[in-house]
């Protein structure tokens, strides 16, 4: 799966399990001629200021996810990226079988 699949791969299987305030960019190179992803939504919606906010960055060549608070970790797989991320955020555990 090339770095471009995989994250538009992210993007619509975020968007279908209809993660609130989906922000999304692909670089391709970077400023250090990297490939990476940057993700982030909103969950625990209180109100329009009240909510949490969760973070990852993949990271393609380096095949590590970023993400803020809990560190970096490796993937191989596209089922490796989902495991690390439903391990970490409570709205992709219960939506993603």
């Amino acid at each position: 799966m090339t770095p471009q699949e995989l994250h538009n791969e992210v993007v619509n299987q975020l968007k279908n399990i209809g993660v609130v305030g989906l922000q999304e960019t692909f670089r391709n190179p970077n400023k250090w001629y990297g490939i990476n992803s940057s993700f982030y939504f909103q969950f625990d919606i209180e109100n329009e200021w009240n909510y949490t906010i969760f973070e990852f960055l993949i990271d393609h060549k380096m095949k590590t996810i970023f993400i803020r608070g809990k560190g970096y970790f490796h993937f191989s797989t596209i089922e490796d990226v989902w495991s690390v991320l439903k391990s970490h955020n409570k709205v992709i555990n219960v939506k993603i079988p």
